[in-house]
């Protein structure tokens, strides 16, 4: 982890000294996945509720995790992360296109792989899996 340095100085001239304040970095999870929960899931600009909602993703849809915020935060009665997360959709005309957004743990069960995830979205219809 990085750490930033924060000059002290007392009421001295001679006296100086370094302290290390840790940098908050996002938690990087690229290489894993998650699946849509709710009907829809809003998808933000940002890693905040009230952030503009750029797409909604229907339940089962599959993403890919870029990276997690350093915290979690409340949201709708739980507590969880925001992950930044990349998507597809498919335009009017047929062609995917790729995204990126924002989106609230609560909203996704997570795994380790795409072919894990896609058999969980694929099973959603019969309401019945799991995840890890």
């Amino acid at each position: 982890m990085m750490a930033g340095s924060l000059i002290m100085s007392a009421c001295s001239d001679s006296e100086t000294r370094a302290l290390d304040l840790p940098v908050e970095e996002l938690i990087v999870t690229r290489g894993r996945f998650g699946v849509i929960q709710p009907h829809y899931a809003r998808i933000h600009e940002e890693a905040d509720s009230s952030s503009r909602v750029v797409d909604l993703v229907r339940r089962g849809g599959v993403v890919e995790l870029i990276e997690a915020a350093p915290f979690e935060t409340l949201e709708r009665g739980s507590v969880d992360y925001w992950y930044s997360v990349a998507y597809s959709i498919v335009l009017p005309n047929g062609s995917p296109q790729s995204r990126e957004g924002w989106i609230f743990g609560q909203d996704l069960v997570l795994f380790t792989t795409r072919a894990r995830a896609q058999n969980a979205s694929a099973q959603l219809g019969d309401g019945v899996y799991g995840h890890e």
